[in-house]
């Protein structure tokens, strides 16, 4: 597949539903993206090039089937257990399309939650052990720098997108842009973490209010 033009950005500015959330969730992004990029690029990098042939192939972010209502995000924080969250989840009767983060799948459908998409940001190893006793035949929506053993072992349909990998020190860089319009893929500017990243989904899919 020849370079593209890079694809539309999805960030944080989006689906902030105040001023305020939004200047806390960009300060949190940029901070994220200065640690990360010096401790992770060649991790990424590498990732990425043995992720290509297959996002070539799948499908994207911007492929995800429209909602209409509100959406779900669960992320994998420690109040998820501490307030019984997910107990919580599954007697509320819940009608909107859930977005789960990878780490607590398996726990929430052990609840009885009907998770409609699970997403990863992970791009170590230490993510495969979250696919045991998970269900993986529902959607995933996953970054390009994920490591590829965690696509593979994945049986349902995967949404690729091109995290936003940005700032750099004092630095602006286009690496984004270099690997969206090498793979065709979205760019989401989501923070490094999988809930930022949920949230931007849900917005992608149009729920309101997530």
């Amino acid at each position: 597949m020849p370079p593209r033009l890079p694809m539309s950005i999805v960030s944080p500015a989006s689906a902030w539903t105040s001023e305020e959330q939004y200047r806390i969730g960009l300060s949190n992004a940029i901070a994220l993206n200065q640690v990360s990029a010096h401790a992770k690029y060649a991790e990424w990098v590498t990732n990425f090039a043995k992720n290509l042939p297959r996002m070539w192939k799948d499908k994207e972010v911007a492929d995800l089937p429209k909602a209409h209502g509100a959406g779900l995000v669960i992320g994998a924080g420690p109040s998820i257990d501490k307030y019984g969250h997910l107990d919580l989840l599954t007697k509320s009767n819940f009608r909107g399309p859930i977005f789960c983060a990878d780490r607590v799948l398996a726990n929430a459908q052990r609840k009885g939650v009907h998770v409609n998409y699970s997403l990863n940001v992970d791009s170590s190893d230490r993510c495969l052990d979250f696919l045991t006793n998970a269900d993986t035949t529902i959607p995933l929506i996953v970054a390009g720098t994920v490591n590829p053993k965690f696509v593979e072992a994945w049986k349902g349909e995967v949404y690729w997108f091109v995290p936003d990998i940005g700032l750099c020190g004092q630095h602006q860089f286009s690496v984004a842009d270099t690997l969206s319009m090498i793979s065709g893929k979205t760019i989401i500017s989501s923070g490094g973490n999988v809930g930022t990243t949920s949230v931007l989904a849900a917005h992608i899919v149009g729920a309101k209010p997530i």
